[in-house]
């Protein structure tokens, strides 16, 4: 039977915005970060998109977090690295479940 505060219907709504807003900022800074590097212009657009993979990487995350029982800040911690991450925190997670599927 699974511990009431570790219930997703249990975590304040100011958890769950703090996990996302950690993983949204991980793949601002890595975007920032590129183009530092890169030496290349600012573009909204790319900025969407590694933001938009960024969430999707860290829910993804949070959500394994959860299943885990990992305490929330070890969640947003890890939200905020796989959204650093973005594609390739996908393709890590793409990797493991492939491993448990097959």
């Amino acid at each position: 039977m699974p511990m009431p505060e570790k219930d997703p219907q249990n975590y304040t709504l100011i958890g769950y915005m703090l996990i996302s807003v950690a993983a949204i900022w991980g793949g601002v800074v890595a975007h920032l970060q590129h183009i530092r590097k890169e030496n290349k212009p600012f573009i909204w657009r790319e900025m969407v998109m590694q933001v938009s993979i960024s969430g999707f990487a860290g829910m993804l995350t949070s959500l394994l977090c959860w299943y885990i029982e990992a305490p929330t800040p070890l969640a947003g911690f890890m939200a905020g690295i796989s959204g650093f991450m973005g594609s390739r925190a996908l393709s890590i997670l793409e990797k493991k479940y492939e491993k448990v599927i097959s």
